[in-house]
């Protein structure tokens, strides 16, 4: 056999007859195992497992919008809290069943924008608690229609109060404010990720009067929720501090203690005039005043102040308080 051939000759005569009588094994090996896709471009989805500190959020928001609710409906609400679940958003956006009020929201200081999904039971309930009704209106899927100029406003009104108990929800976290951008009834017209792109969804069960039950739907990017993700870890573990970030810590702590610092101290300012420096000869004195105390200036930063002086035979300063910045 030549070096440089891939295969012998009787190598190649059994490959050609083997497949020519269509006695090989076509079919391939390991048929019966069962493949899962995967699409690379997508992000990772076990977000879930990695933003736990989410759940704290919604637990605490749904205690603070349940007494929220108290002022409006008058009566004291019933509400489950589902849990967080993550999923594409054309895939969320096409579940959406109508009628419903979606309202998009931007995110301060992070990128990105969250979606609030309002049932219109809680929009027409509040609305009828609010001119003294007893609360027992509940939508039908066929109801759908643009939402009156009062219905509107109470939609604003809760968006509102939503904004401020997640503010307060958020807090111990990180500062997340959030500002009102737009409301739609029709989910094409609503983006705030790709189609493709992961979201966070969150359903709140509100359990109303007369046996009429809403929902409220809050939807995070999982792009937006990425720069965070850190803090939201610590919160759920309850130590904020990472063993690897205490090693990281002294031994940047041991490397910097053997940098050299410039100390310097000048005893005096004197000024002269161009004239007087024109003049200057040998053997010229300049008197000078020295202050009661020198500052201690390191790498021209003024630190402490010190008492110039001498000690065994040699210039010195004492240091006597820490410096302080007009």
């Amino acid at each position: 056999m030549n070096r440089n051939e891939l295969l012998s000759e009787e190598e190649i005569d059994a490959l050609v007859s083997n497949t020519g009588e269509g006695t090989g094994n076509v079919g391939g090996y390991n048929t019966d195992i069962a493949v899962e896709s995967y699409d690379l471009t997508m992000e990772d989805s076990t977000l879930t497992t990695q933003l736990g500190a989410l759940e704290m959020v919604c637990d605490r928001f749904s205690r603070l919008f349940r007494t929220t609710l108290v002022g409006m409906l008058r009566y004291q609400p019933k509400i489950k809290v589902s849990e967080l679940r993550v999923e594409t958003f054309g895939d969320y956006r096409n579940a959406i069943k109508l009628p419903v009020s979606m309202n998009v929201a931007r995110l301060r200081p992070l990128r990105g924008n969250a979606l609030f999904v309002i049932d219109p039971n809680l929009i027409f309930n509040t609305l009828e608690s609010f001119f003294g009704g007893q609360g027992n209106t509940a939508s039908g899927s066929d109801n759908f229609r643009e939402f009156t100029p009062t219905e509107t406003r109470v939609i604003e009104m809760l968006l509102q109060d939503m904004f401020k108990d997640l503010v307060e929800s958020w807090k111990p976290i990180c500062e997340i404010n959030f500002e009102y951008l737009s409301s739609e009834i029709n989910p094409q017209f609503v983006t705030i990720a790709e189609e493709h792109d992961p979201v966070i969804i969150k359903r709140f069960s509100i359990e109303m009067m007369n046996d009429v039950t809403a929902t409220l739907e809050v939807v995070y990017p999982f792009a937006t929720m990425k720069p965070i993700k850190d803090l939201l870890k610590k919160q759920v573990s309850g130590n904020s501090t990472d063993e690897r970030d205490v090693a990281w810590h002294n031994k940047l702590f041991e490397a910097i203690c053997d940098v050299d610092l410039e100390i310097r101290s000048n005893i005096a300012h004197p000024k002269i005039t161009l004239y007087e420096l024109v003049n200057f000869k040998e053997d010229l004195i300049i008197p000078i005043k020295v202050g009661d105390t020198l500052p201690l200036v390191i790498e021209g930063v003024p630190v402490f102040d010190g008492l110039y002086g001498t000690t065994n035979g040699h210039a010195a300063i004492k240091v006597l308080k820490k410096h302080e910045q007009d």
